[in-house]
Parts: structure tokens; sequence; C-alpha cells
């Protein structure tokens, strides 16, 4: 492999390690977190500017590299001292997480978004202590799905699509990897003002389906301070 077309940092933490790579465990399998190196990020960071530099990460002739998960204190930290900004960033969206902040300071620095879970996974975690349903099931989306005579997925992505950001479905269904191809159709602008807040006052808390707290120990997606 003479390049890659996007590097990516996948998240802002590190493991500690024992015998060379094995992951040090809690009695009850939990990794243990690295908290020195997990703030060095930057120090990773500058490391993936130098294979930029050798031409070992480009995109469309353009070098460049990412990150993935990151918060927006954390690429607030990571700006100061990058040479190259990172060009995209990775994070769960979906109608039930919108992250509106994120994405904003992100667009607000020249930094793409891509969604990952950008269906939101069905079932998935509810705040804390609580299980539901996630964005497929839910009877407003479902309501639109049937105006538009298009699946709720399709809806779900093109309002995310529309909002700027790209998004990587996962599915290994050929019947709904063409449907999520099949995702540019005009919506009324009340629609996606309706999708746009669906999750009404819990606003930037919304409904994760990727959470670090109870695994990792801290919130690697704080959006008010940086932790750990």
């Amino acid at each position: 492999m003479q390049e890659v077309d996007l590097y990516l940092m996948h998240f802002p933490y590190a493991y500690a390690i024992k015998d060379g790579y094995a992951t040090q465990r809690t009695p009850d399998g939990k990794p243990v977190i690295d908290v020195p190196l997990s703030r060095a990020y930057d120090v990773t960071w500058a490391a993936m500017e130098k294979l930029v530099e050798k031409g070992k990460a480009k995109l469309i002739g353009l070098q460049t590299t990412g990150v993935s998960n990151f918060s927006s204190p954390k690429l607030k930290r990571l700006l100061q001292t990058a040479k190259i900004h990172p060009v995209v960033n990775q994070v769960e969206i979906h109608p039930y997480f919108p992250q509106k902040g994120l994405v904003e300071y992100c667009q607000e620095n020249d930094i793409h978004v891509t969604a990952h879970c950008p269906l939101g996974g069905a079932p998935i975690p509810v705040l804390i202590g609580r299980h539901g349903p996630g964005p497929l099931e839910d009877p407003t989306l479902l309501r639109l799905a049937q105006k538009y005579d298009k699946t709720v997925a399709q809806v779900v992505l093109c309002h995310t699509i529309c909002r700027g950001i790209s998004v990587i479905p996962k599915t290994n269904n050929p019947k709904r990897i063409i449907e999520n191809f099949d995702i540019l159709f005009e919506m009324d602008e009340a629609d996606f003002k309706l999708i746009d807040n669906l999750m009404g006052e819990r606003g930037e808390r919304g409904i994760r389906n990727l959470e670090t707290r109870d695994y990792l120990g801290f919130d690697n997606f704080n959006e008010e301070v940086e932790e750990p």
C-alpha cells in the first residue's frame, strides 16, 4: 500500500497496556485508561502530520488527516497546536442525537462532519437506566416515511445529508444498500424542522448509542469540559 485516502484517529483516549500490547483490564473486564497518554492526542496528531508530509495520507490529491469521536473541547485544544487541521470529524449523529453545537463548531472551522450510527440503532440506550426504541421506530418519522413513500431510514439519511453531514450507514442487506443510496428527495421545510427538533428540550444530551461513561469511567463526548 502506497497511501491511504483518509487517516483518522479513531478515539482520543488510550488504554493502559501490559506484556507488550495487551490491554490492562479491571477485575470486571473494563479497560484501564492511560490518562496521561489519553491527554496527549496532540502528540499522536503530530505523528499523523508527519505521515501526511511523507505523502502517506491523501484525499483527491490533497494531503489530509482527520479525527473520530472528538468533542468540541478536544477539537479546540487540538487546533491550537495542529499544523494541519483535521478535515473531518466522524461522530455519532442521528435525529435522537443531533449534536447541533458540535456540528456548528466543526462547520465554522471547515471540518467536515461524517455521521456514524446515522440511523441510531434499535434498541439503543436512552439516557441512564432506560432503554427504548430508536429513531427507526419513531412515530413522527414513520408518518413522514409514509408521506414521502420512503423508508424511515431514507427519511433520516436525507435529513442528515441536508444538514451538510455525510453518512455511513452499515448493512449487508443488498436491498437496504440500494435504498441507502436513494436518499436525495425534496422534503418540506416544516418536516425538516420537525426532525431537526425531534428531541425537544432534551436537546444536546439526546439519546446516544455509543456511551463511554460506564465502560471507561469518564465521558469522552462531554461538550462542556474535556475528559479525562
